[in-house]
C-alpha cells in the first residue's frame, strides 16, 4: 500500500508540475485543438473566431503532434499495389 502512495504522490507532482508550465495567468484564453480540429484547419491564426480574441495561447499536446506524425507517414507512403486502379491500354 505504502509504494500505491508514493506512486500516486509521485504522479501528482508531475501533473501539478506540468500545470505549472503551462500556467498563461488569469484571464487568458487557451485553445488545444484536437487531431481532428488541426487535419481540417491547421492554421492557428483561423482560430480566431472560436477564441473570441485576437490574442491566444494555441496548445498543441504531445499526444496530438504524434497523432499528426502519424498521419503523415501515412500520407507519404505509397499505396500498395492492390489499391493502384489499373487503365486498360489502347492496343494499336
Amino acid at each position: 500500500r505504502r509504494n500505491n502512495e508514493e506512486k500516486l504522490r509521485e504522479t501528482s507532482k508531475q501533473f501539478v508540475d506540468l500545470l505549472s508550465i503551462i500556467a498563461t495567468g488569469e484571464g487568458e484564453t487557451i485553445l488545444v485543438p484536437d487531431t481532428n480540429s488541426i487535419a481540417v484547419e491547421p492554421d492557428p491564426a483561423e482560430y480566431r473566431d472560436i477564441a473570441g480574441e485576437d490574442s491566444y495561447v494555441f496548445m498543441l499536446l504531445p499526444t496530438v503532434l504524434g497523432e499528426l506524425d502519424a498521419l503523415r507517414s501515412l500520407r507519404s507512403r505509397p499505396l500498395p499495389s492492390s489499391h493502384v486502379a489499373l487503365t486498360p491500354a489502347k492496343l494499336a
